[in-house]
């Protein structure tokens, strides 16, 4: 399988800090209190899928490393 690419838009973040509850070890919070993936490039991880799904401000996206296609 494929790695995945996580990605997090700042414009978006609202900082609530879900991802991080729900993924510690894919996510942590900068010193603006946003999000940040811990590596952008992950094997798959359904830890990550649901923090992407359960994200207020719907800012994480996840995508196939190889070829771009939207996961979550």
């Amino acid at each position: 399988m494929s790695q995945w690419r996580i990605g997090v838009d700042h414009d978006a973040c609202a900082g609530s800090g879900t991802c991080t509850s729900i993924a510690s070890q894919r996510f942590r919070l900068n010193a603006q209190s946003l999000s940040t993936p811990i590596e952008e490039l992950i094997e798959p991880d359904d830890d990550v899928l649901e923090a992407a799904e359960n994200c207020p401000a719907a800012a994480i996206t996840v995508r196939n490393a190889e070829t771009g296609a939207m996961i979550s």
